[in-house]
Order: structure tokens, then C-alpha cells, then sequence
């Protein structure tokens, strides 16, 4: 290009670009400097204070939050944020709970139960608190909270959750509803539960 430059007054560019093979855009091509923001660090605290906050948040919604209060960031530098401070919620890989013609409907108390996790990210973990909720009073039956949601911790909330409601001694016909989460699914939980003779849903 300086050769370009030096030619330029004494041949007209239309014949250097001919004679050269170089296009007159790629002549006048100036590459510009790419605007590269730092993250202000007062914005990436506040978007893991909103996901401490809101832990069953996606990076979306923490985004729209931002949004609406006027911070300008783009939706992947929230979502690298929360990847970097493991504040991201797992991926579900269940396919939902059972469709409701099949749902049983209780009609009193202990008759119907039904399972719940809760995400809570503490510090740069995420934490787990699995419930038990009576479907007719609303009212929760027990939990247990870990660091893990296996099969064995599930087992564990529904245990707590039949002692504190039954003194240990489940009522016949109780139906505890679950969705196709793998903890639920799984061999360990579903023989776990025949043993008080709780029927899954």
C-alpha cells in the first residue's frame, strides 16, 4: 500500500488497481480498532448478587433485570459471569412431569405428595434443597438440603418428610408425584420407595 501511496499522484488509481490485481474498496480498506469493553466490576457483582437472589434465574432473566434498571451488558457477558462463579443452573434433562389426564386429584390431606428442588448458590457452589408438599394443604412435608441432587439425597427428603409427617408410618395409598428428573427415575429411588409402599406418580 505505501507503493500505492507514492504512485498515486502521478497514475490514476483506476489503472494502478488494474495493473496491481488490488480492488479500489480493498485500497480505501481501513481497518478500524475494535471496541473492547472492560466489565466494570460494580456490574459483575451486581449480576451475582441477582443470581444469589433469584437462584432459579437463567443468565436471561438476570440479563432483563440489568436491563431494566438501566445497566447496559450484553446477555453473553452475563452468562459468562455466571459460568465463571458456577451460578448457572443445571441443565434439565428431564421431560417433564406426567401429563394431566393421569394426574390424581386428592381430595384431603396425605393422600397426594409432591417432590420440589430448590437451587441455591452459595459462595461458587450451587446447593440443593429437595421438598416434600402435600398437593392439598400446600404445606410442606419435609426437605433435605445438600450439596448434591442424587437419587440417594431425594430418598432422604421423602424419609424426613414421612417422619416428621407420620412419626415414620406412611398412610396406605399415599401417592407422591415426582417429574422425570434422573434422581426420581432412577432404580435407587423407585425401590426405595416400595418399601413403604408409596406409589409414584
Amino acid at each position: 500500500m505505501i507503493v500505492l501511496d507514492d504512485l498515486k499522484d502521478q497514475v490514476p488509481l483506476r489503472e494502478i488497481s488494474r495493473i496491481s490485481g488490488i480492488s479500489l474498496s480493498g485500497y480505501y480498506y481501513r481497518p478500524g480498532k475494535r471496541d473492547v469493553q472492560r466489565l466494570d466490576p460494580s456490574t459483575k457483582e451486581r449480576i451475582k448478587d441477582i443470581a444469589s437472589e433469584r437462584p432459579t434465574y437463567g443468565y436471561r432473566r438476570v440479563w432483563a433485570i440489568l436491563r431494566n434498571q438501566g445497566t447496559r451488558v450484553n446477555q453473553k457477558t452475563v452468562r459468562k459471569v455466571l459460568n465463571d462463579s458456577n451460578l448457572t443452573l443445571p441443565a434439565s434433562r428431564h421431560r417433564g412431569r406426567t401429563k394431566s389426564r393421569n394426574l390424581f386429584h386428592p381430595h384431603g390431606p396425605d393422600q397426594l405428595w409432591e417432590t420440589d428442588i430448590t437451587y441455591i448458590p452459595i459462595e461458587s457452589e450451587m446447593t440443593y434443597l429437595m421438598c416434600v408438599k402435600d398437593c392439598f394443604t400446600k404445606e410442606w412435608q419435609g426437605y433435605h438440603f445438600s450439596r448434591s441432587c442424587m437419587a440417594r439425597v431425594a430418598i432422604r427428603s421423602v424419609d424426613n418428610a414421612v417422619l416428621m409427617a407420620f412419626n415414620g408410618t406412611v398412610p396406605k395409598g399415599l401417592v407422591l408425584r415426582t417429574d422425570n428428573g434422573p434422581q426420581y427415575i432412577s432404580h435407587e429411588f423407585r425401590n426405595a420407595m416400595k418399601l413403604p409402599e408409596i406409589k409414584l406418580e
